[in-house]
């Protein structure tokens, strides 16, 4: 599948991870990427890394802010760019706590970035001014911790559960207007956060967790082709679904 330069996407959580290999992803496939991090300077190296430098924009959007005004800020762009074809809303924390080292400020936080941010951002681009109409996709970046237990994610789950609750509702509210809704329930991704929280991913932790992966632990190469997939014409009957990707870890 390929995209043209006409074909707008944003993608949130662009300065790491697989956010910025879906910036990389769809700007390869010939489409024009809006990528977006709290700190625009995390992500000026895209443009040197990426096939079509020309088709890539660099903006910057701190999703923490709930005073930012999502609606206003995606007017401008697309008064800058031009109508958007899609968003790939990836930008999301991770935070291992236990439920009894749950605070307010650390709840509020999770909740504000994977689940509040990604709500409004939604709300702004059903705005036929803002999406380019029929065909346009918006695809949420879940996890399956929102489908088994696991200890010091309660937070993080609750977050991808209700994010998956909402693209339902949504895709069903915007079928009428050709607008697609799906989410990625991702599985153990081997990125930078694993050496954020190398104090719990130890190498004999990961040895551990590889057996309980059929297909072993993923890489961001496994994630983005279904990503791609969702924003594009190829899946153009696909709406309202948690499309997992996990290596067999849910079986």
């Amino acid at each position: 599948m390929t995209f043209s330069q006409k074909d707008i996407f944003l993608v949130t959580g662009a300065s790491s991870g697989i956010g910025k290999a879906v910036c990389i992803d769809l700007n390869a496939q010939g489409a024009f990427v809006i990528a977006c991090a709290r700190n625009s300077k995390d992500i000026q190296d895209l443009k040197d890394i990426s096939p079509y430098p020309d088709n890539f924009a660099i903006e910057e959007l701190d999703l923490s802010n709930p005073n930012k005004d999502i609606n206003s800020w995606l007017k401008t762009l697309v008064n800058n760019y031009g109508r958007l074809k899609g968003m790939a809303l990836i930008a999301g924390i991770q935070n291992i706590v236990p439920v009894s080292g749950i605070t307010q400020d650390k709840l509020e936080q999770i909740l504000q970035i994977n689940l509040v941010s990604n709500i409004f951002l939604s709300k702004a681009f059903i705005d036929r001014r803002i999406n380019a109409g029929p065909g346009s996709s918006i695809v949420f970046m879940s996890s399956v911790s929102s489908k088994k237990g696991e200890g010091g994610l309660s937070m993080y789950a609750a977050s991808k559960g209700a994010l998956n609750s909402f693209a339902k509702s949504l895709a069903k509210e915007v079928s009428s207007k050709g607008i697609r809704v799906n989410s990625v329930l991702a599985g153990m991704i081997k990125t930078n956060l694993l050496k954020k929280w190398s104090h719990i991913y130890t190498e004999e932790y990961l040895i551990k967790l590889n057996k309980q992966y059929p297909l072993g632990l993923g890489d961001l190469d496994g994630v983005i082709g279904p990503i791609r997939f969702l924003l594009s014409e190829d899946s153009k009957w696909v709406t309202g679904t948690e499309v997992v990707v996990d290596g067999g870890s849910l079986l």
